[in-house]
């Protein structure tokens, strides 16, 4: 996708005061007897259900719309997206790029809220 300037590698990682229900739903998952996650229009992907470290995590990969850092519909790119729950009912919301797979993994094996 760099020909395209497409950018496949941003991650963003937030804190959300949601339930893991209103979470996942705002990020494009849906529960229908299985989880799976949403992507243009209407696309469907199963998502995976794991456990890991205290968390509980929801993650897919949805196929959305990429558009040209320079302008311009590109075509379809992957999207991860993870909601995950701690013991503490905390939720971590994580939506990366095509090229974000690994690090995400990263993410979730090292995060850790910190309190003020």
């Amino acid at each position: 996708m760099a020909e395209l300037d497409v950018d496949v590698f941003t991650i963003t990682v937030q804190a959300s005061g949601q339930s893991f229900q209103e979470a996942a739903e705002d990020n494009g998952f849906e529960f229908n007897g299985k989880w799976e996650v949403l992507g243009r229009m209407g696309m469907r992907s199963q998502a995976q259900v794991s456990s890991s470290r205290g968390w509980l995590i929801l993650r897919g990969i949805a196929s959305v719309g990429c558009f040209s850092e320079k302008g311009g519909y590109s075509g379809l790119c992957d999207e991860y997206r993870v909601v995950a729950k701690r013991n503490d009912d905390q939720i971590l919301v994580i939506t990366g790029g095509a090229k974000t797979g690994t690090v995400i993994d990263i993410v979730l094996k090292t995060f850790k809220f910190l309190t003020r």
